[in-house]
């Protein structure tokens, strides 16, 4: 037992005291191994939990001062029916808490450090102009989408004097009125509007970084171009507005984006089909009238534009406060077309008409109309077709007076008056060709000048001339129908010239009308005029 008692206080109980001695070296080894960021931080938010909640100020009559910037990256989307744009933003906001400031010497030359938002107060900056539900500048929330604002969860740069710089990208939803009058040559400006929801101007001072009251926030280096719009310029402007619940002005930071509309797919997909297809009216006046189809393609081409109005609407900003141009000009087309269909079944009507036409109907169109449009009547006019009436009349005396027996006259049917009538309006032909060179100088042929023949045979015999002009002579018959079928068409081939000069005309006046409504409408847009007018 001795012998235990002797290990014991030998080896057992020195061994003890040396652990026990070494004890306070080792606590000393745990907390040496502290660094000094970690040291600095439980110096400054070791009583700061609270204090973060109020604003960090030492003389509460002085606002604080909080610089906004922001960066352009991107326009992500323009919606013309919900009045609002998205927007990719890189935010800056830097202000000074004189409760976050340390000795830089005390703390390993520590000059700066990152400190999680949530952790300090931060201003209360939101986008004024949000588009529904309310968006706000989410210092410490990882997205936001629900709320029309998406803000990564970035930490707040804290300098030893004080200074808090936060720096974040987001993403934000903003109301814009856009004014579609002039769509697609239309541009457009929108703001993002950038205040404190609960502070005024004396409490909180807003001012643009860099103490530049207005200059371009759009990042040459890392913006990316949108494919249907283009940022033409940003600003970016400071502005103290006075609100009703408010006693003094609230500084707000106005962030101005010029658009223009991209309008290569506009023109190659809505713009000209349309004016192919309108076009196409100029078909119903160049097709002849005895072609039969006029009507028909006049109808084809009203349910091919009707048709490709309805295709192209979804893509047409829906506006009731203003018309866009390209509807103004698809609406101009449908009413033009439908007038061409219109004059096309007029000019129908006239083409198949036998009556007698009105002198002056004949004189507005075949004497005033004609020469204008360089559309020369056919040889087959009034005068010529008259002249051949006469000489038909008195080749047929000839032949009444001839050895041909009356029973033969008798047998004369409608194919022989056909033929005669056929024979007179190929001598009538052959007549102008041969007198091509008596083409007055307005370029109509002086058929009046075509020398008439007149028979040299007269009535020797009273009671002869009297039997041939009786009623029920074969030869007297015959020479009525030939007479009335010789009025008829001269009063067919009237209205046919008329027909064709009309369609000469309309022709000319589609064209106009077309080219002039087109021009009208999109000259109204600035930005096309400005491409003619300087």
């Amino acid at each position: 037992m001795w012998i235990t008692i002797v290990v014991i206080t030998t080896f057992i109980v020195p061994s003890i005291t040396i652990t026990s001695s070494s004890m306070p070296s080792f606590t000393k080894v745990l907390i040496g191994n502290e660094t000094e960021e970690e040291r600095l931080f439980r110096h400054l938010f070791k009583n700061y939990k609270e204090r973060r909640l109020v604003q960090p100020v030492v003389d509460r009559s002085k606002p604080i001062k909080v610089e906004f910037d922001a960066h352009l990256l991107g326009l992500a989307k323009v919606n013309e029916k919900e009045q609002s744009i998205k927007t990719h933003l890189w935010l800056r906001e830097e202000w000074n808490n004189p409760l976050l400031t340390w000795t830089p010497t005390e703390f390993d030359n520590i000059k700066e450090i990152s400190v999680p938002a949530n952790m300090l107060w931060v201003p209360d900056i939101i986008l004024y102009n949000k588009y529904v539900p309310a968006p706000r500048i989410c210092h410490y929330c990882a997205d936001d989408r629900d709320e029309g604002v998406s803000v990564f969860n970035t930490k707040v740069i804290v300098k030893y004097d004080g200074n808090n710089t936060w720096r974040a990208p987001a993403i934000y939803n903003s109301m814009c009125v856009l004014d579609v009058k002039y769509f697609p040559f239309d541009e457009q400006t929108c703001d993002l509007v950038f205040a404190s929801w609960t502070r005024d101007i004396k409490s909180l001072n807003l001012v643009v970084g860099n103490n530049r009251v207005s200059r371009s926030p759009k990042d040459t280096k890392f913006f990316q171009e949108n494919e249907e719009w283009r940022v033409l310029f940003a600003t970016i402007e400071r502005k103290e507005v006075k609100f009703d619940w408010s006693e003094s002005p609230v500084a707000e930071v106005t962030i101005s984006l010029r658009l223009q509309r991209r309008t290569y797919y506009y023109v190659m997909n809505l713009i000209l089909p349309c004016t192919l297809i309108a076009c196409t009216i100029f078909l119903e006046f160049i097709l002849p009238a005895e072609s039969g189809e006029r009507v028909g393609l006049g109808i084809t081409i009203l349910l091919s534009m009707a048709v490709f109005q309805e295709l192209t609407s979804e893509k047409l900003p829906s506006s009731s406060e203003h018309f866009p141009l390209l509807a103004m000009y698809y609406s101009v087309s449908i009413m033009e077309i439908g007038t061409a269909l219109a004059a096309t079944c007029i000019i129908l009507n006239i083409y198949h008409r036998k009556t007698e036409m009105p002198a002056w109907f004949r004189r507005l169109v075949l004497g005033w109309l004609a020469p204008l449009v360089k559309c020369k009547p056919r040889c087959t006019s009034r005068e010529i077709m008259e002249t051949q009436h006469e000489e038909a009349m008195i080749n047929m005396m000839t032949f009444k007076s001839s050895d041909v027996r009356r029973n033969d006259v008798y047998e004369f049917d409608r194919e022989s008056v056909d033929l005669d009538m056929d024979l007179i309006e190929n001598s009538a032909q052959s007549r102008c060709t041969q007198r091509d060179h008596l083409v007055a100088p307005n370029g109509s042929v002086p058929c009046n000048n075509i020398p008439r023949k007149r028979s040299t045979r007269g009535c020797q015999d009273e009671d002869n001339c009297n039997t041939d002009q009786s009623i029920n002579d074969p030869m007297n018959v015959h020479r009525l129908q030939l007479s009335e079928r010789m009025n008829e068409e001269i009063r067919r081939k009237e209205w046919q010239d008329a027909a064709r000069v009309l369609d000469r005309v309309l022709l000319v006046v589609s064209i106009v009308v077309g080219s002039a409504s087109a021009m009208a409408i999109f000259l109204q847009s600035p930005r096309i005029r400005g491409l003619f007018i300087p």
